[in-house]
This record gives C-alpha cells, structure tokens and sequence, in this order.
C-alpha cells in the first residue's frame, strides 16, 4: 500500500493522488505506487456503484523523496534540491511526479506540474 491517498477537485477536475514517501531505497516506491492504484481504483468502483462519483478522476502517482547523504559524524545533510519533476514511467497513471526536499506544497503546483 502506498503512504497516503489525496482526492480532491481543483477547477472543476477530480484528482486521486497517491503518494509514496520516502527517505531510502527511492527505487522500491514503484511497486507501492501501483498497489496505491489498484486500491484506489478499486475505491473509484465503489462510489461509482454507490453514486458518488460520475466522474473519472484523473490519477497521479506522487513521490516525495528526502534522500538523506552524509556520515553520522557529519549529521544528516539534506540535498538543495527543490521542483516537482515528470516521471516518464508512468506506470498506469495519468502522471507520475517526483519531489524532492520540499516540506510543503500546493495542490495548485501538482496540477500544474501534471498537465505540462
């Protein structure tokens, strides 16, 4: 399963997020990500049998990733890096995005970054 699901409607289209986070082993959040999926759409029936949901939602794969470099000695030194960046592997969703030492963000920067 992955860490979190978001849906939400932002300017009249209906997101589903499902999000991994991570801090080691980045490469191990694809196969959660699909697990996240296949929950979710499985979700998406219900409301849809139950009358819920009449649209289909637009699905985004999101990994949150703290990478954490340095010896104990040193503490934990965080990477300056900062963006949302476009997976090409989009693994059944719509779009797949990575972020990368970011603490906080808006729904408005995801959908954003989904559509270009």
């Amino acid at each position: 399963m992955c860490d979190a699901i978001l849906a939400c409607h932002h300017r009249g289209d209906c997101y589903l997020f499902s999000i991994e986070m991570k801090t080691k082993h980045k490469d191990s959040y694809k196969h959660q990500l699909e697990n996240g999926r296949l929950f979710c759409d499985w979700l998406i029936q219900l409301y849809r049998c139950h009358g819920h949901l009449e649209e289909k939602p637009i699905s985004i794969g999101l990994l949150i990733w703290f990478p954490r470099p340095g010896s104990e000695k040193q503490g934990t030194v965080h990477r300056k890096t900062s963006g949302i960046t476009k997976s090409q592997d989009q693994r059944n969703f719509d779009h797949v995005l990575e972020i990368a030492n970011r603490s906080s963000m808006h729904i408005h920067d995801l959908v954003k970054s989904a559509k270009s």
